[in-house]
């Protein structure tokens, strides 16, 4: 699966359906750890017997959430040049860049709505959170410098205008 990531993100319009493998891996880590589960409660396995049941199923959990790193990755390759220009001069007087981060995750999370729920919802909730952490990168960078309050009052006005705008997104996202 590496391997197969690593040649769709050096061209990524081959494998042709590289999204949907993904998908079908992840939700297949989640069957086989259902199933698992299953087998061991109906058999009634001995404490040794149901120890490797568990470890076999949390590296399947392990596996998905990697799978689900992945397809965090692919959204933000899309989404960095608008990750990046967070906290410029250009973004101060546009709202093209979190309208475009917007657009581009609902867009994704159309493709996303086969990947099981538990792992969707952890797909959202770690790109909220990329997100989040992208605006204190921008921050804590100084990309801008304010001079004084005039200068900071504007650029807070609009990041917690995003902020609100960004949290309507995943709250309907995550409804």
């Amino acid at each position: 699966l590496l391997a197969f990531k690593d040649q769709h993100f050096a061209n990524r319009s081959v494998p042709q359906f590289f999204l949907q493998y993904m998908i079908a891996n992840i939700n297949n880590c989640n069957t086989f750890t259902v199933e698992m589960e299953k087998m061991a409660e109906k058999y009634e396995l001995g404490t040794d017997e149901t120890k490797k049941v568990k470890n076999v199923s949390d590296a399947f959990d392990v596996l998905a959430a990697e799978l689900n790193d992945i397809l965090l990755d692919e959204v933000f390759m899309d989404l960095d040049t608008h990750v990046q220009s967070i906290l410029t001069k250009q973004w101060m007087y546009t709202s093209n860049p979190v309208d475009t981060i917007c657009i581009t995750i609902e867009d994704y999370c159309q493709d996303f709505y086969h990947v099981n729920k538990k792992y969707f919802e952890k797909l959202l909730l770690e790109a909220r959170n990329k997100i989040g952490r992208e605006y204190l990168r921008a921050i804590f960078s100084r990309k801008m410098t304010f001079k004084n309050y005039e200068e900071r009052q504007p650029a807070a006005e609009k990041m917690c205008k995003e902020a609100d705008q960004l949290n309507q997104l995943f709250n309907r996202l995550m409804s």
